[in-house]
């Protein structure tokens, strides 16, 4: 089963691989990103404000100094810095201030608003000619040999020379009949985004708790609040014990 192969892949060989991969991918993804604010002029409250991640004790700190030296064997760009340098990074950590044991600094993080991003890009995307079939639901695949040649939708038949599976978990569905079987598992994630006032204090940059497992990244006027991953299935809806952790 998936959670099986998830423990399995809980080695440190494993997650040094992981580690290789899912750098390249976002170095690669961050250049492609960077020429899309350079060429297109999508509102998304784009900054460069790079992010800090705390520790509030000295052998979560070492276990992430340990992790940053691999990874700048990577081409990754981090410091490690002090508890105060954490405040002097942050003025907004200063309630923190003689807890914190020290943090990993990464000056080159940038951070947005994916939801206004992806609807930018769509529609520069469509400026250049591209279609989106909104509203349509994919029912299956078509297939003549060992070739997809039509997707079945709800809007009928969609023909291509090629074709991309990015559905997440309902992927499961369409490759199935296909015989691909994909190593995925549905999870439950939270967040919230709220509304910066005049009185508030929030961080200037992006904030990583690893003490409470909860992300800080100012969007703008807004501050979004994000943290834990419940493994639940198919289970819809969030859980308001969760929630409670993000607002109290």
């Amino acid at each position: 089963t998936w959670l099986l192969r998830f423990l399995a892949a809980c080695t440190l060989s494993a997650s040094r691989e992981a580690t290789v991969q899912l750098l390249a991918l976002g170095f690669y993804s961050r250049s492609l990103v960077h020429t899309v604010v350079r060429e297109e002029n999508i509102a998304f409250d784009y900054v460069r404000n790079g992010k800090l991640v705390l520790y509030r004790s000295a052998r979560g700190l070492e276990g992430a100094k340990r992790q940053m030296a691999f990874q700048a064997t990577l081409g990754a760009e981090q410091e490690a810095v002090s508890g105060q340098a954490c405040l002097d990074l942050e003025p907004a950590l200063a309630p923190l201030a003689g807890k914190l044991a020290g943090g990993i600094y990464t000056p080159s993080e940038d951070a947005g608003d994916c939801h206004k991003f992806t609807r930018g890009l769509a529609d520069a995307a469509a400026g250049r000619g591209v279609k989106f079939l909104y509203g349509a639901t994919a029912h299956g695949l078509v297939t003549e040999a060992d070739r997809v040649v039509a997707v079945r939708t709800s809007l009928g038949d969609v023909t291509a020379d090629a074709f991309v599976m990015a559905l997440g978990i309902n992927s499961l569905d369409l490759l199935r009949p296909l015989g691909i079987k994909v190593p995925l598992y549905p999870i439950n994630g939270y967040s919230l985004t709220l509304p910066i006032g005049s009185a508030h204090k929030p961080p200037r940059i992006s904030i990583t708790d690893t003490h409470n497992k909860v992300v800080y990244a100012p969007l703008g006027d807004r501050l979004r609040i994000a943290g834990m991953a419940d493994i639940t299935g198919l289970k819809s809806g969030p859980d308001a014990r969760r929630l409670a952790l993000l607002t109290r």
